[in-house]
């Protein structure tokens, strides 16, 4: 059975990514599942466990992140075509060395989801439901800090329209992706734990 195809977009809170992914859906000719970090973190793991400083209570919200990544990898395995909306900005690699070992023999897009500082604070003004200064904080921590991605977009100077064109073309196109192969090469080198 072919493997789906999985796109990964990873950027910072208020970057466009959920915005994105389902215009993507709208425009791409095959469906494609999403797989919001949000839904893992807040809507599958209890909120007693992220609101936790407790040890155990960590891992499991720390797992339910891993697990989108093992759930990608299944609905991949099946045919399925997966978008993933994701925020790498851990101090560690963690969440990226997750996705990387989880996810290395699926065809992957990883894509790089920009916005400039001063319009990702307007939009966690706008929004109210986001701390205004997260965004701040992830740009810092965005892993990988190589900046090794398939495709980068930027939602606010390209626009929505010309962001989801560059995707489609990527993903439609007969092109191979890499850098998930590269990232998994440098986590063997430097052999990431």
């Amino acid at each position: 059975m072919k493997k789906g195809n999985v796109i990964h977009l990873n950027g910072t809170s208020s970057s466009g990514k959920t915005t994105l992914a389902h215009a993507l859906q709208e425009a791409l000719k095959a469906p494609y599942y999403l797989m919001k970090l949000d839904t893992f973190l807040y809507d599958i793991c209890p909120k007693k466990f992220y609101e936790s400083d407790a040890d155990e209570d960590e891992f499991a919200w720390v797992n339910a992140l891993k697990l989108m990544f093992h759930t990608a990898k299944m609905y991949s395995d099946y045919g399925h075509n997966v978008i993933i909306d994701d925020v790498n900005a851990a101090e560690e690699w963690d969440f990226i060395d997750e996705a990387i070992q989880t996810l290395k023999e699926n065809n992957v897009l990883f894509v790089h989801v920009e916005c400039p500082l001063e319009e990702l604070e307007r939009r966690e003004i706008a929004r109210g439901d986001r701390e205004v200064g997260l965004a701040k904080r992830q740009i810092s921590r965005l892993y990988p800090p190589c900046k090794t991605y398939d495709v980068t977009v930027d939602t606010h100077t390209e626009g929505l329209e010309e962001s989801v064109a560059k995707i489609v073309k990527k993903i439609e196109g007969d092109e191979i992706f890499t850098a998930y192969r590269l990232l998994h090469e440098k986590r063997e080198k430097d052999n990431w734990n």
